[in-house]
């Protein structure tokens, strides 16, 4: 990897809570996926969160709508011409959302705050300022 490269991996990881940094960089050595491919995830697991949330009332689907809009508007800037890290940058920040680690997270319990905080970092790093979300306060 290249300075430049490793400069802005690590200020996108800086940029999200340290909570989700471990697993943002596992997510960032997985192998480069087609546009098609990831796309296709997107939409396979947008499909499955808006059949959830018809049976879970807990679920913040307009949240996981938002999210999966910024995934889509993300894999679209990926079809330019860009470097390869901004590629891994997108891909992690998209698998971060479709790729749950716990279940409490898909059922709505916790909300997609972390989802947000990853997507809204590697969004700030490329430039792509119109797809950061508002992070919600807990009261």
């Amino acid at each position: 990897m290249s300075d430049v490269t490793s400069i802005q991996i690590d200020a996108v990881i800086l940029d999200m809570p340290i909570e989700y940094r471990d697993r943002f960089q596992e997510l960032l050595q997985k192998p480069t996926l087609t546009v098609d491919d990831l796309r296709g995830q997107v939409e396979q697991y947008t499909a499955t969160v808006k059949r959830v949330s018809r049976m879970v009332r807990l679920l913040d689907i307009d949240r996981a709508l938002a999210l999966s809009h910024s995934a889509s508007s993300l894999i679209d800037f990926i079809e330019a011409d860009h470097p390869p890290a901004i590629k891994m940058l997108i891909q992690a920040a998209v698998h971060y959302f479709i790729f749950e680690e716990e279940d409490e997270e898909v059922t709505g319990v916790l909300g997609f705050d972390d989802d947000v905080c990853v997507m809204n970092a590697v969004s700030r790093a490329i430039g792509r300022i119109d797809l950061v979300l508002p992070i919600k306060q807990r009261t």
